[in-house]
């Protein structure tokens, strides 16, 4: 929810892809971090160190890429209106 509110936000309703692209890494990247953070001082945490961030920070970062590709996709065929 955090994440697609930081998103609308940044985006502001326009549908330049650039600006969806940057709006959803910037928030995903963002989103991820949070529980990165809160993974690293749980004292019950399994994945620790660089695994734990490519798991909870990458993965988050790369649906933030490839989802305004699927709403500029959606934009072409006029599906979104």
């Amino acid at each position: 929810m955090l994440i697609g509110y930081m998103a609308g936000a940044l985006n502001k309703r326009l549908d330049n892809f650039r600006r969806m692209i940057i709006s959803g890494i910037t928030a995903t990247t963002i989103g991820g971090l949070l529980p990165f953070g809160i993974f690293q001082l749980s004292p019950v945490n399994v994945v620790t160190g660089i695994d734990g961030f490519l798991l909870t920070v990458l993965t988050r970062t790369a649906c933030g890429a490839v989802i305004p590709i699927i709403a500029k996709v959606f934009m072409w065929y006029g599906i979104s209106t």
